[in-house]
Protein backbone atom coordinates (compact mmCIF):
# COMPACT_ATOMS: atom_id res chain seq x y z
CA UNK A 1 0.00 0.00 0.00
CA UNK A 2 2.90 2.29 0.92
CA UNK A 3 4.36 1.69 -2.82
CA UNK A 4 0.89 2.90 -3.97
CA UNK A 5 0.74 5.81 -1.95
CA UNK A 6 4.49 6.70 -3.31
CA UNK A 7 4.03 6.26 -6.57
CA UNK A 8 0.28 8.70 -6.54
CA UNK A 9 2.59 11.17 -4.83
CA UNK A 10 5.24 10.93 -7.59
CA UNK A 11 2.66 11.17 -10.33
CA UNK A 12 0.58 14.22 -8.79
CA UNK A 13 3.80 15.97 -8.46
CA UNK A 14 5.29 15.03 -12.11
CA UNK A 15 1.47 16.40 -13.27
CA UNK A 16 1.85 19.09 -11.33
CA UNK A 17 5.61 20.46 -12.62
CA UNK A 18 3.97 19.12 -16.55
CA UNK A 19 1.32 21.68 -15.67
CA UNK A 20 3.53 24.84 -14.73
CA UNK A 21 5.88 23.83 -17.32
CA UNK A 22 2.76 23.96 -19.88
CA UNK A 23 1.79 27.54 -18.66
CA UNK A 24 4.96 28.70 -18.97
CA UNK A 25 5.29 27.78 -22.74
CA UNK A 26 1.86 29.09 -23.22
CA UNK A 27 2.62 32.17 -21.51
CA UNK A 28 5.89 32.76 -23.47
CA UNK A 29 3.99 32.33 -26.58
CA UNK A 30 1.30 34.15 -25.89
CA UNK A 31 3.98 36.96 -25.14
CA UNK A 32 5.95 36.72 -27.97
CA UNK A 33 3.52 36.34 -30.52
CA UNK A 34 2.32 40.02 -28.44
CA UNK A 35 5.97 41.16 -29.05
CA UNK A 36 5.61 40.01 -33.14
CA UNK A 37 2.23 42.48 -33.40
CA UNK A 38 3.41 45.44 -31.97
CA UNK A 39 6.96 44.90 -33.92
CA UNK A 40 4.39 44.42 -36.93
CA UNK A 41 1.97 47.49 -35.79
CA UNK A 42 5.56 49.52 -35.73
CA UNK A 43 6.56 48.29 -39.42
CA UNK A 44 3.41 49.28 -40.72
CA UNK A 45 3.62 52.82 -38.88
CA UNK A 46 7.21 53.40 -40.75
CA UNK A 47 6.09 52.55 -44.09
CA UNK A 48 2.73 54.67 -43.51
CA UNK A 49 4.99 57.53 -42.61
CA UNK A 50 7.49 57.18 -45.69
CA UNK A 51 4.75 57.07 -48.00
CA UNK A 52 3.11 60.31 -46.59
CA UNK A 53 6.52 61.56 -46.74
CA UNK A 54 6.73 60.80 -50.03
CA UNK A 55 3.23 61.95 -51.18
CA UNK A 56 3.60 65.42 -49.57
CA UNK A 57 6.59 66.53 -51.47
CA UNK A 58 4.61 66.00 -54.86
CA UNK A 59 1.72 68.26 -52.97
CA UNK A 60 4.71 71.02 -52.29
CA UNK A 61 4.64 73.43 -55.15
CA UNK A 62 8.48 73.95 -56.87
CA UNK A 63 10.83 76.80 -55.65
CA UNK A 64 11.48 79.68 -58.26
CA UNK A 65 14.65 78.59 -59.46
CA UNK A 66 15.71 82.83 -59.98
CA UNK A 67 14.38 84.18 -56.53
CA UNK A 68 13.50 87.89 -56.33
CA UNK A 69 16.11 89.58 -53.70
Amino acid sequence: VSTDTELGGYVREFESRVRQDMDEIFTRLDDEQTERQLLAGRLNMLFRDRRLARDSTHLEPPEEAGGSA
